[in-house]
């Protein structure tokens, strides 16, 4: 029963983990992106597994102004008892500034 738990928990962390944060649509001007995601894990018991990922990729194009700013938290506790488990946190972030697209000059 608590592995099933344990399994529950950890699928609900990386599906709120896997929703997207796009900051490469908003419009010209000040811009904030925050992704914050947190497990909770009570492991009783030998061989059991959870796993926490992170990911967030920040375009910005170049020819934007105004500030931009990026914020990235990612938590992790774990009681684990037995013998045999794994807690594994991985977090990514990635920040681009991208050239805009350049006009065509008709022929």
């Amino acid at each position: 029963m608590i592995r099933l738990m344990s399994v529950i928990l950890a699928l609900g962390a990386i599906g709120f983990a896997s929703l997207p944060a796009r900051s490469d649509e908003i419009p010209a001007g000040d811009t904030a992106v925050i992704q914050e995601t947190t497990q909770d894990a009570i492991i009783t018991g030998n061989g059991n597994y959870t796993e926490q990922n992170s990911s967030q990729i920040n375009r910005r194009q170049r020819r934007e102004t105004g500030n931009a700013g990026t914020v990235q938290r990612s938590n992790q506790a774990a009681d684990v008892q037995g013998n045999g488990n794994d807690t594994i946190q991985d977090v990514e972030q990635v920040n681009e500034d991208r050239e805009g697209r350049r006009s065509r000059t008709p022929r």
